[in-house]
């Protein structure tokens, strides 16, 4: 542990700082080591007591070596951590703290930025006594042995400390630590209404620097799902740049009256999830203005016809009006069979009839030749049919026909089926279901791992073929040989509880194609349940089979974890189960050498999210749980 340095102390430190930090990349040359010298030798002629700390000689080697935000980073982690022990830190911010403020009452709102921080720093270690409106800080052997407590408690520790206490703190009390590192620490962990606030602080003062620092975030915040006063932030981003179509398209989700200052035309649209909720609102936004049909049809084009059902009214005139209706109404029957298909309400079934046969009426009289871009008689005809053959499936029990159904709506369809207590039809049905998971998985482009991949160095079977086509394109004279190639070995944790149905759903699918590369199997709720290396068939069985119910409980579940080293665990992160702290458990485990990665819906608790990953959890936070099937295949590839 270091202390004060005096002069001669401070130049063989700094002297020591220059040549760990070169090692390290950062370049300075002979003149600016000079420079840093001379300041250190000035500073200790003119300072008080001849003495240097820490952050002063930091702010020694920023002026003369940092020329932006990432030098600056690099130089300030580099002197950390080649010089400096992290007790000389704590120690030297806590007694730092005391001598600049001295002895005096200390009245908060009456200091200054640079005696503000000081004063955080004192109460986070406490340090300070409160008088009434005022405090007044310890006596000096008192304070010795709370240093020494801090110390022995760690950096980390005590810097946890104090982002609490500025979580505490009202957005003017904030602003003042706008120059400290905690205040970028702390911004992920204030709540939005607090972060808006001091944007607006900010802006006022034309702080540009922290401005931005705090708009990020509050765009990270949005896009992980968090609800917003849309319209305002809208006006905070705008200057700032932040405003980028994706933030744009959450605001506009949450505030409809957005939708007018949302200038998307329809070629900026992509064929993301967001959108299917996003193009309906529009329709209705230009119908409502009565903007020409021309807009109307380029947004239709881009419409997925399953959700047309969302625009409820017909916005254009004609055949192609008619055609566009037909449509509405057979969206609008294959959501209403979808959602008899999940909670076998009969109303359902009977509301799906009714819109197919409206579907089927508003056809009437639409030539072969009608069509809005790629919405035409044909696929409208399809969805249709598409419709009327789930209904008969559903009502007879069995496949009927080539249905050729999406994979949520395919999971869905032959979990309704296998509760049949048809036993020969359920074996029947896990057959057809594992067919259909391979096929669709593939096509969305979740292809196995080759067991076997070609190699020039590893010598196994010679490819002759491989070998001589090799010659002929390239011109290249080396052989071709074969050897195994394994995915990395993973232990997958579901939540099965009624609010992970999708996500666990989709998770499930993917353990049956990549089922070699899944040493452990835990499925929880209520209670967890293990399958030591599953099988595809068993897998198939649990996703026809199984129930999404009950309480959650991640504690016991990640107590199951053994064997691999690579752990992905899929959940909203919401402990119903009064049997232990998520976070405790996944510090433990990765302390024990084991990874952590916590795959997350947008509806999660995010209070434990933040504990988790102060665990050293690592967390990813998805939109769609084809997006979670993807964050598997990731990490099971790297």
């Amino acid at each position: 542990m270091m202390s004060l340095l005096n002069e001669q102390k401070a130049i063989e430190t700094a002297l020591i700082a220059i040549k760990e930090l070169k090692s390290k990349g950062v370049k300075i040359s002979i003149s600016q080591e000079i420079d840093i010298i001379r300041m250190i030798e000035s500073y200790c002629l003119l300072g008080k007591g001849s003495l240097l700390s820490y952050n002063e000689l930091a702010r020694i080697f920023l002026s003369v070596l940092a020329k932006n935000d990432s030098e600056e980073r690099a130089i300030k982690e580099g002197l950390k951590s080649v010089v400096f022990d992290e007790g000389y830190n704590i120690e030297e911010e806590i007694i730092g703290a005391k001598q600049r403020l001295g002895n005096k009452a200390i009245v908060p709102r009456r200091l200054n930025e640079r005696e503000y921080i000081d004063y955080i720093r004192l109460r986070a270690a406490g340090a300070l006594v409160r008088k009434g409106d005022h405090f007044r800080a310890i006596n000096e052997s008192t304070l010795r042995n709370i240093v020494n407590g801090v110390k022995a408690e760690g950096h980390g520790s005590y810097e946890k400390k104090i982002i609490s206490l500025i979580q505490s703190l009202d957005a003017e009390e904030i602003l003042k630590l706008h120059r400290s590192e905690y205040f970028s620490k702390s911004l992920e962990k204030l709540p939005m209404g607090k972060l808006i606030r001091i944007a607006e602080l900010l802006n006022k003062r034309h702080y540009k620097k922290e401005l931005m620092e705090v708009g990020k975030v509050i765009k990270e915040k949005i896009m992980n799902g968090e609800k917003v006063n849309a319209e305002r932030l809208w006006n905070i981003l705008k200057p700032l740049g932040l405003l980028n179509k994706e933030v744009k398209v959450k605001l506009a989700l949450q505030d409809r009256s957005l939708i007018r200052r949302l200038d998307i035309k329809a070629n900026d649209l992509e064929p993301e999830d967001v959108y299917t909720d996003l193009v309906p609102l529009i329709l209705k936004h230009l119908v409502k203005n009565k903007r020409n049909d021309e807009n109307i049809i380029n947004f239709i084009e881009k419409a997925d016809p399953k959700h047309l059902w969302k625009i409820k009214k017909m916005p254009i005139e004609g055949i192609k009006g008619k055609m566009l209706n037909s449509a509405i109404f057979s969206s609008a029957a294959l959501k209403e069979a979808t959602e008899f298909l999940k909670t076998g309400d009969m109303g359902r079934k009977d509301m799906s009839q009714f819109y197919l046969e409206k579907a089927k009426k508003a056809m009437e009289n639409v030539g072969n030749d009608a069509s809005i871009g790629k919405l035409n008689k044909v696929m409208v005809s399809q969805l249709i049919e598409k419709t009327q053959r789930l209904l008969e499936s559903i009502e007879k029990g069995e496949v009927v026909g080539n249905l050729q159904l999406e994979l949520p709506l395919a999971i869905d369809f032959f979990r309704a089926l296998y509760r049949r207590p048809d036993e020969i039809e359920r074996i029947k049905l896990e057959k057809l279901a594992k067919n259909y998971l391979t096929k669709a998985l593939k096509i969305k482009g979740f292809k196995t791992l080759p067991l076997k991949e070609k190699t020039h160095n590893k010598p196994g079977r010679l490819l002759i073929k491989e070998t001589t086509m090799n010659y002929i394109r390239s011109r290249e004279e080396f052989l071709v040989y074969k050897r195994n190639a394994k995915g990395k070995k993973i232990t997958l944790v579901l939540d099965t509880s009624s609010s992970m149905a999708e996500y666990a759903s989709w998770a499930l699918s993917i353990a049956a194609l990549f089922v070699h590369n899944i040493s452990r199997l835990i499925l929880f709720s209520t209670k967890p349940i293990v399958y030591d290396r599953p099988k595809a068939d068993k897998v198939i069985n649990l996703l026809l089979s199984l129930e999404f119910e009950g309480y959650t409980d991640i504690y016991n579940a990640l107590k199951e974890i053994r064997g691999a080293k690579q752990n992905i665990v899929i959940t909203d992160l919401k402990q119903t189960v009064k049997s232990g702290d998520p976070s405790i458990i996944t510090k433990r485990l990765i302390d024990s050498g084991f990874k952590i990665v916590y795959i997350l819906p947008e509806k999660h608790d995010k209070k434990e999210r933040e504990l988790v990953e102060d665990a050293g959890g690592l967390t990813k936070v998805v939109r769609s749980p084809e997006r979670a099937a993807k964050e598997i295949i990731k990490i099971i590839r790297r």
